[in-house]
């Protein structure tokens, strides 16, 4: 810890070492030094919508999800339509429970995306995987009807 501490005070520190900085005050129980160092990672990342997934990740594994929520909307008003960024919301979303939120931001971004089948198809298969066939079934029956995708939403619907 000590060392990685050392680390991130030098001005020449990689931005990672932030993110493992935050990892081992995690590991240690030091949740809120933890939660600072993903905003540092971020920071150092200039809110990159990689290293805010990242942070996410390691916030919600530390049952930090109200900051992870705070940091993924965030990196979606910068990167709107950011898949990485919003299926990371999304996940969270679904571990706190709040389906419909999670339901929303899906059918806004599929509605946002260029290639609408692959967008559909995408949340088809999460839901599918999530073991929530009902909804995987509306996205995956409306990727049916896009030329592109029928075959593959089909089999997916199998």
């Amino acid at each position: 810890l000590r060392l990685v501490e050392d680390l991130v005070a030098m001005p020449s520190a990689p931005a990672s070492a932030w993110l493992r900085l935050a990892e081992l005050r995690a590991t240690l129980g030091r949740r809120s030094d933890a939660v600072d160092a993903v905003r540092r990672y971020v920071d150092a990342e200039d809110g990159s919508a990689s290293a805010v997934v990242a942070g996410a990740r390691l916030l919600e594994s530390m049952h930090s999800e109200p900051e992870a929520v705070v940091m993924l909307e965030s990196a979606l008003r910068r990167h709107p339509g950011d898949m990485a960024v919003t299926f990371a919301l999304a996940n969270v979303l679904a571990t706190t429970g709040a389906y419909e939120r999670e339901a929303q931001l899906l059918r806004k971004w599929t509605r946002r995306e260029g290639d609408k089948g692959a967008a559909l198809m995408a949340v088809g298969v999460r839901y599918k995987g999530r073991g929530d066939f009902p909804r995987a079934l509306v996205f995956l029956t409306q990727a049916t009807k896009m030329p592109e995708r029928a075959v593959e939403a089909w089999l997916a619907v199998g």
